[in-house]
Formats: C-alpha cells, sequence, structure tokens
C-alpha cells in the first residue's frame, strides 16, 4: 500500500517536471572588447557564468574595432532567472551584466526574441 503511495508521487513529480514549459530567450548582440583579452578563455567564461546562460555562439569573427579593440556579434540562448524582472527588462538586465565583465568595453543587444524549445 505504501509502496504503490510513493509510486504514484513520484510519477506525478516526474511528469510535472517533464511537462514544465521553459521560457527560453535568444539574444543577438555585438560584444567589443579589448584586444588583449582572450574572447573564448577569459569573456565566455564570465558569460557562462552569469546566472540562466545556456548557450553561446559566434555569428561573425572578431574584427578590429579601433586601437586595441576587438568586435565580434554573438548569439546567446538565456533562461529568464529573475522573476520580479519584467520580461521587457531582462535583455537590458543580461546587457548589465556582461558589460561588468574585465575587458568588456561595450554590449549591444541587437533582438531578442522567445523561443520555443
Amino acid at each position: 500500500m505504501k509502496t504503490n503511495n510513493i509510486i504514484q508521487k513520484w510519477r506525478k513529480f516526474v511528469n510535472e517536471v517533464v511537462d514544465k514549459p521553459y521560457n527560453h530567450y535568444q539574444a543577438d548582440l555585438i560584444l567589443r572588447y579589448d584586444e588583449d583579452i582572450s574572447l573564448y578563455g577569459d569573456i565566455f567564461n564570465q558569460i557562462r557564468a552569469i546566472e540562466g546562460v545556456t548557450i553561446i555562439s559566434v555569428t561573425t569573427k572578431s574584427k578590429t574595432s579601433g586601437i586595441d579593440q576587438k568586435m565580434v556579434r554573438l548569439e546567446l540562448k538565456y533562461i529568464p532567472t529573475k522573476k520580479q524582472v519584467p520580461l521587457s527588462q531582462q535583455g537590458f538586465l543580461l546587457k548589465r551584466l556582461i558589460k561588468k565583465i574585465y575587458g568588456v568595453d561595450d554590449a549591444r543587444i541587437l533582438s531578442s526574441k522567445k523561443i520555443h524549445k
């Protein structure tokens, strides 16, 4: 009797987790960073450390931009984690966190959209 109850509760829990929809978003952005900083080693690791960021992809190769700076276009996939922040402000929050990374001079979000996963 007790075993059946545990199994039923477990099945209910697993079904809720599997069926739970996640709000995945994709942001296209341009990142300007110091030439002396490693994009893949330093900056990507810091971006991946931001809560909610799941995937980082380079969409265009790095190009020189001004003196001692490079630019690259990235695609980020993320799940908003701050429930108290309105969805319209999630991109702004992400941009602010990226701009705090050492070596990043600027981050400009070109677009942000919800994707279904």
